[in-house]
């Protein structure tokens, strides 16, 4: 099996790099800003024994249910939608969480916020294998890093904000990197498909050459330019070999 021809890791690919490191630092930051504000939270409303429980039953709970419904999201509204969809959920969940004005509102704003990271901890290493074929193990590992990073910043800075601004800014603050994160513009899927064909312009000939099975199945010579006739003609005819950009 041959895989995609490996690259600069720049090259073209910038707003993908920082939209999945945003994705990544906003599905633990989002978790993590919440538990050391309690007491800040209760000078405000109380917030009963009962509800502090179910806000620590419900992140196990989403992302075990929200997870399971990714892949079906995924193959339903596309990669980039669905990603789109979790950003906006987790990004309402933040705010609605800063402005509660009880604990109904904080439970609430918690089961938003943690839906989103549910399909968005299936959806970010999809992300590294659609737009970083050739560099799956280099981008995993840096996005595993940002999420370490991001389970520990909050906890050592939501206090201090709390103290200096309030503890609905101590909370708000995390939301500017989910919607930070729609920057690269997944939101469309023409966008997303002219990012797609701008960081393969330069290499499509070799994956689309690599990515023809006639040849390989018949054992003849063709020329690459019958080969690319045979994708277009696949592609027209909506074959999902010739669908993906990259090969599988």
């Amino acid at each position: 099996m041959t895989s995609a021809p490996a690259r600069p890791l720049w090259e073209g690919r910038t707003l993908a790099i920082v939209g999945i490191l945003l994705i990544a630092f906003s599905l633990r930051s989002a978790v993590a800003s919440l538990s050391p504000l309690y007491d800040h939270i209760a000078e405000d409303f109380a917030v009963p024994a009962a509800v502090a429980g179910l806000i620590g039953t419900v992140p196990p709970l989403c992302f075990a249910v929200f997870g399971l419904l990714a892949s079906g999201f995924e193959r339903r509204f596309g990669l980039e939608r669905t990603t789109v969809a979790a950003l906006v959920l987790m990004t309402a969940g933040l705010v609605v969480r800063a402005v509660a004005p009880d604990a109904v509102g904080l439970l609430l704003g918690s089961v938003f916020v943690f839906a989103g990271v549910g399909v968005g901890n299936v959806l970010v290493p999809a992300l590294v294998k659609k737009y970083f074929p050739d560099r799956i193990a280099l981008l995993t590992t840096v996005y595993s890093t940002t999420m370490a990073v991001s389970t520990t910043l909050p906890p050592l800075l939501a206090v201090p904000v709390a103290d200096a601004a309030g503890w609905r800014i101590s909370l708000g603050l995390w939301a500017v990197f989910a919607l930070a994160a729609l920057i690269p513009g997944w939101a469309c899927p023409c966008g997303a498909e002219r990012l797609r064909r701008m960081w393969t312009s330069r290499r499509s000939t070799p994956v689309r050459w690599v990515g023809c099975g006639a040849c390989r199945r018949r054992g003849r010579s063709r020329s690459r330019s019958s080969c690319r006739v045979q994708s277009r003609t696949r592609a027209s005819r909506g074959s999902p070999r010739s669908s993906s950009m990259w090969p599988g």
